[in-house]
């Protein structure tokens, strides 16, 4: 991966979180911006949080993105397992503590 690659990208996600940020503060109550990591390292780039729903945003800089470029969204809104925890209607993934989509957990 080229240094202009990584820099480009690097500035391109930058720039899409703080415009979800700034849309969030600007939507008032209800609104706000987060990020969801597992200790297992499945990551969500930005979860924005609406007061009708939660959405999670995978941020990528690609011609053609993949199936694969979607798999911690799907982690992230998978149903969990029998006996483990979800957020109210927004199941989470499984993990060995339980997880917040408000914030990010403390990573083992």
């Amino acid at each position: 991966m080229s240094f202009f690659y990584r820099y480009t990208y690097g500035q391109f996600a930058q720039w899409v979180m703080a415009e979800l940020c700034h849309r969030a503060a600007t939507l008032g109550a209800g609104y706000s911006v987060s990020s969801w990591r597992t200790a297992g390292g499945a990551e969500v780039d930005v979860i924005l949080h609406t007061p009708e729903e939660v959405i999670p945003v995978e941020i990528k800089w690609a011609e053609g993105p993949r199936p694969p470029d979607a798999r911690n969204v799907e982690t992230f809104i998978r149903p969990p397992p029998p006996g483990t925890q979800g957020l109210g209607d927004l199941p989470l993934a499984h993990s060995p503590s339980p997880l917040s989509a408000s914030r990010s957990p403390a990573v083992e």
